[in-house]
């Protein structure tokens, strides 16, 4: 699967988005972006540690779409850096009720998550309303650039994923003869958390180094693996790990990234 991610020629600081097999486009933007996109949409702002969130449509604000409505939460909105818009060419997003339906859902998934969070807040207010036809592919797709840009609360656990999507029903696979040894993975932290690989990437976006994953993999595991390093106080990685709740030993060594909280 290949998701195609380029400049958007229509706007300086706008990144679009587009997923395969799905109509539907993204903008990733700035605060200061040139947009200039006026029909409707779904959109979720965030400062650029991805800790605060507001979703919202912009219903709010009659006509100008995505445009008006920019504005308007430039004054009466501070802590919003940058924002991801959702739209539908094919005017998905024309109907009041369908914009604030997925407005609902995502302000209920992201809610579920942060409840029990300390740094995530929501700062979204948003009714419930009725599910429109052919919601839950959408919410899929929008799910899943929401997890590609770091999103948190996007990942969630099972039972929020569950609550997401509708399982599809799938042809039973033939039953076949594995003569090939299991492959070694992490863990995954119990209540359905990131494993070390996914908790290793995740740190190293936050730190704006993503390709240095690999050295936070070995960061997070410990002084049992043959080639672990460890992470002293003034390494630029010690921050982000003691931010997501990853603990250390007397010699710098990570004791317990299992029990680490999704890191923002």
């Amino acid at each position: 699967m290949e998701v195609n991610i380029k400049p958007d020629e229509k706007g300086s600081k706008m990144y679009k988005i587009t997923w395969p097999h799905s109509p539907l486009e993204f903008l990733l933007v700035d605060r200061d972006s040139k947009i200039d996109y006026k029909k409707e949409a779904v959109y979720i702002l965030m400062d650029k540690f991805r800790r605060r969130f507001y979703i919202g449509e912009t219903g709010a604000t009659k006509g100008g779409g995505v445009v008006n409505r920019f504005r308007v939460h430039k004054w009466d909105k501070n802590f919003w850096d940058c924002a991801l818009v959702i739209k539908d060419p094919h005017n998905g997003f024309g109907r009041d009720d369908d914009r604030r339906w997925f407005e609902w859902k995502l302000y209920e998934i992201a809610k579920a998550f942060a409840k029990d969070d300390d740094i995530v807040k929501i700062l979204s207010r948003a009714g419930e309303q009725e599910k429109p036809y052919g919601a839950d592919e959408t919410l899929s797709v929008i799910l899943s650039v929401c997890r590609l840009i770091g999103i948190c609360w996007a990942f969630g656990n099972k039972e929020i994923q569950e609550a997401a999507t509708t399982p599809r029903k799938v042809s039973k696979p033939k039953k076949r003869i594995n003569t090939k040894a299991p492959l070694k993975t992490s863990p995954k932290n119990q209540s359905g958390k990131l494993n070390q690989t996914q908790l290793a990437k995740l740190i190293a976006q936050r730190a704006g180094k993503p390709g240095s994953y690999g050295h936070v993999w070995l960061v997070l595991a410990g002084k049992d693996c043959k080639s672990s390093r460890r992470c002293r106080k003034d390494s630029e990685w010690r921050r982000p790990l003691e931010a997501a709740g990853v603990k250390f030993d007397e010699n710098d060594y990570v004791v317990n990234w299992q029990d680490a909280r999704i890191p923002l």
